[in-house]
């Protein structure tokens, strides 16, 4: 089976879709995980992410966090099992995505001229 890799690392051909139906079915809550690799760390960081099977998607970003990661999670616990394999290597910050009031969506098409 495909895998939702961190920034083009997986090779990302796991039906979306699918994946969208059993996350809305499980009812697992969202948790936003910020990452921010220690120096030296960043190709680490990246193995790390797509490794971690609660992390179902991963963005490389600007500004002071380098990854912004979504991950799927139980309990406190399950997330804290995941921060303890990053801290080793990344500084993170998490947060409960409480909604999304803008869902995933496509762009939108310009007019032919």
């Amino acid at each position: 089976p495909g895998s939702v890799g961190c920034d083009g690392l997986g090779d990302g051909r796991r039906d979306e879709s699918a994946v969208q139906v059993f996350l809305s079915l499980a009812l697992v809550p969202v948790r936003a995980v910020r990452i921010r690799p220690l120096p030296g760390q960043l190709s680490r960081v990246v193995s790390l992410v797509a490794e971690i099977e609660e992390i179902v998607e991963c963005d490389r970003v600007t500004g002071d966090d380098c990854f912004i990661a979504r991950a799927y999670v139980k309990s406190a616990n399950e997330l804290e099992r995941i921060i303890d394999r990053l801290i080793p290597y990344a500084q993170t910050n998490t947060s409960m995505i409480q909604s999304s009031p803008v869902k995933r969506r496509l762009p939108p098409l310009e007019a032919n001229g």
